[in-house]
């Protein structure tokens, strides 16, 4: 179980001439990434890296990173691991994107013939980064390189943090009791979640009867989380670049079951929907607001979110 390590725990004595690292203060915690073998994605890992270890690891010590792939070749994995002035406790998980496909007469005719292999190559319509979707969306969360964790921050390969965190995430996530930590909130594009809501809201409503669920009027759905309007959702969800997560909430049978209805209705193949949204309305359906910790103080750049 996590909880807090004694103090003094985890120093790493290195030899002469190299850096020290102390342990964080939170056991079976880890940061995540999922890259391809793109030279795009392993410039934007390196720098991201870089940035993670002087903004949070230098500050509030080191934790494991696990670098998720689908197709990372030896010579970039040992590029990145000897990167000048990186210490990090770096490993490197290869993952199938593709198993969904196989449930699909012609996965690639579902998204108009862009059949791509690797999600970085593909655009937000190609059938690579739908892949990617799926996989955060359930997949990761029962891993082999995750099964002794209980709390894993995702970045992207293209999130930095741009200075000193102000708090550990992980202890913050434990002190609060959260199940899950997030930034900031986005909206989704209707074009890019239909039927998503209706088919999260059947399940929770099977949820609810069999007792998976807390109180109707605890759950964040009647709190304004997907909109001012009751029954409907305005597509506004938390943008996920970057997030921590509690996993055994998100292991939960509750959670499983909702996953496992998405995915055979195929929704995040031939709908392309993304894992932002999915995580919210698993979130809102099953979760209180106990649940959510945000972290408005983290220094932090992806893309078009600027964040000081």
């Amino acid at each position: 179980a996590a909880g807090r390590k004694g103090t003094g725990e985890g120093r790493e004595r290195k030899g002469r001439g190299e850096q020290q690292k102390e342990a964080g203060a939170m056991r079976a915690c880890s940061v995540v990434y999922l890259t391809s073998n793109s030279t795009e994605d392993l410039t934007d890992l390196y720098h991201s890296l870089l940035l993670l270890q002087s903004n949070f690891f230098d500050i509030h010590g080191f934790y494991p990173v696990i670098v998720f792939h689908d197709g990372l070749s030896s010579d970039n994995m040992r590029w990145i691991k000897e990167t000048p002035g990186l210490v990090l406790d770096l490993s490197f998980e290869l993952v199938d994107l593709r198993e969904q496909e196989e449930h699909l007469k012609d996965p690639a005719a579902a998204v108009r013939g862009q059949g791509m292999n690797f999600f970085s190559e593909a655009p937000t319509q190609g059938l690579g980064y739908r892949n990617m979707c799926r996989f955060f969306s359930g997949p990761i969360f029962h891993t082999k390189a995750l099964g002794s964790m209980e709390y894993y921050m995702r970045l992207d390969t293209d999130s930095f943090l741009l200075a000193p965190l102000p708090r550990d995430p992980f202890l913050a996530m434990n002190e609060t009791g959260g199940a899950y930590g997030f930034l900031a909130r986005a909206v989704e594009h209707p074009s890019l979640s239909a039927g998503l809501y209706e088919a999260v809201r059947g399940v929770a409503g099977r949820l609810d009867k069999t007792g998976q669920a807390p109180s109707s009027e605890e759950l964040l759905v009647h709190r304004g989380l997907l909109g001012s309007q009751l029954g409907r959702w305005d597509g506004s969800f938390f943008y996920n670049n970057l997030e921590v997560l509690h996993l055994p909430f998100w292991r939960s049978p509750a959670q499983l079951e909702i996953f496992d209805a998405l995915d055979r209705l195929g929704g995040f193949l031939r709908s392309r929907w993304g894992d932002g949204p999915v995580r919210t309305l698993s979130l809102a359906f099953t979760g209180t607001k106990r649940e959510l910790v945000r972290f408005d103080d983290v220094p932090y750049w992806h893309q078009n979110l600027v964040l000081l």
